[in-house]
């Protein structure tokens, strides 16, 4: 979770009005994509939330990955 993530999980949270119970069910509204995406994937890889995320602007996972250009 990086730095804009965090306030904005918490400014979400605050307007739930519910306490750490907001914050532990929208981080969990956050991941259940990671939690099934994950075993799908082949390689590891370090899964980065951003602000963007939680406000519902970006997602984490894309369609497909681009891939690699082979040298010649």
């Amino acid at each position: 979770f990086t730095d804009d993530a965090l306030h904005a999980l918490a400014q979400k949270a605050l307007k739930r009005d519910t306490g750490a119970r907001a914050l532990r069910a929208i981080a969990e509204e956050l991941m259940v994509d990671l939690m099934y995406q994950l075993p799908e994937e082949s390689k590891p890889a370090k899964y980065v939330i951003t602000g963007n995320i939680v406000e519902g602007k970006a997602e984490l996972f894309t369609a497909k990955r681009k891939a690699k250009k082979e040298s010649a």
